[in-house]
């Protein structure tokens, strides 16, 4: 899940044109200082690909601020970028305040959303291999099934014209492993026409952790796939004993996840891991809040991804993965 402005930096995988990425993140009270720490921590790992999430009505109402931000930091380390336009997100819609009760196929959403993509592209097109135009969409649509088709129809028209102000961008819609897996048919209607496939891939069953599944999830995602790339464009597992996890398993699903990319590293050109750090708590309570779930487990999930913990300490999960990167691309530099 994309909950924040997810930058995310990557590394050549076992194939050339393969990316690997992790979602950048400070401490808890965090200042610059430490930002510009956790974003030297990530180059020193060899890291050079990245992920931008763009909610429609905050790029607006921000004019256009997510995106000089995140930008800005791609430009700093070289990065090429994942880049999600959030038209749903997981459980909402998410368009400005004008158009929020369009049907997804009336022509004046069309018209708008045209010209939002003009004024993004006309910024981002340098840094942007693949492009997603809705995160995590199919639990949205599994709610909402009286929108599936005018969605379908809206992302057949977006899709054609990213392919003409962005020609090479590859074009996807973001969907979720789990979803996907509970409704196929959904995911792959979701896939029809585009570039690329893209998901999320969180190892869950409710919010506790299965990660002796992940050579099966792989498996699956690339048969949706089919004969496009994958990007994952988010990868994480929790560590909370809440949910039953805990740091060891963590660290192994990292270990599992890094196999699998070794094995079908070709077919996959950009996996970004999520998160570099713990959320602090402050923005645990305005997450259930958006996602409308007060529940200690969501909570212990959300609060417990990062390979780092919130004040900044290494997980053993974090090793494994600074390991990992270490022997993709040995570039120096004291990063354990």
């Amino acid at each position: 899940m994309v909950f924040w402005i997810a930058l995310a930096l990557g590394a050549a995988c076992s194939a050339p044109t393969t990316r690997i990425g992790l979602a950048l993140g400070v401490p808890e009270g965090g200042g610059e200082e430490e930002y510009l720490r956790a974003l030297r921590q990530q180059i020193r790992l060899g890291l050079d690909a990245g992920n931008l999430s763009l909610k429609w009505d905050e790029f607006e109402a921000q004019s256009g601020k997510p995106l000089e931000d995140g930008l800005g930091v791609a430009r700093f380390a070289g990065q090429r970028l994942v880049l999600t336009i959030a038209t749903i997100d997981t459980v909402r819609r998410r368009l400005p305040k004008d158009v929020e009760g369009l049907a997804w196929d009336d022509s004046r959403l069309a018209e708008r959303f045209e010209a939002f993509l003009g004024k993004v592209l006309a910024r981002a097109k340098p840094y942007v291999s693949w492009l997603s135009l809705g995160n995590e969409v199919d639990p949205y649509l599994a709610s909402h099934p009286d929108e599936v088709e005018p969605y379908l129809r809206f992302l057949a028209r977006a899709r054609q014209v990213v392919r003409r102000l962005a020609p090479g961008t590859a074009v996807g819609v973001t969907v979720t492993c789990r979803d996907s897996q509970k409704r196929p048919d959904l995911a792959r209607r979701l896939q029809a026409g585009m570039d690329v496939t893209i998901a999320t891939y969180y190892p869950l069953d409710g919010f506790r952790p299965t990660v002796g599944s992940v050579d099966r999830d792989f498996a699956f995602l690339l048969r949706l796939a089919g004969d496009r790339p994958l990007v994952l464009q988010e990868i994480g597992c929790p560590s909370s004993p809440l949910v039953g996890s805990s740091e060891d398993l963590q660290a192994g699903f990292v270990r599992s996840v890094f196999e699998q990319l070794g094995l079908h590293g070709g077919r996959i050109p950009a996996a970004v891991f999520f998160a570099q750090t713990d959320f602090p708590s402050s923005l645990l309570g305005v997450l259930e809040g958006y996602y409308g779930i007060r529940d200690e487990q969501f909570r212990a999930f959300l609060g417990s991804l990062g390979l780092l913990d919130a004040k900044g300490r290494p997980k053993k999960a974090w090793r494994v993965f600074a390991e990992n990167m270490a022997r993709l691309r040995p570039v120096g530099g004291e990063y354990l």
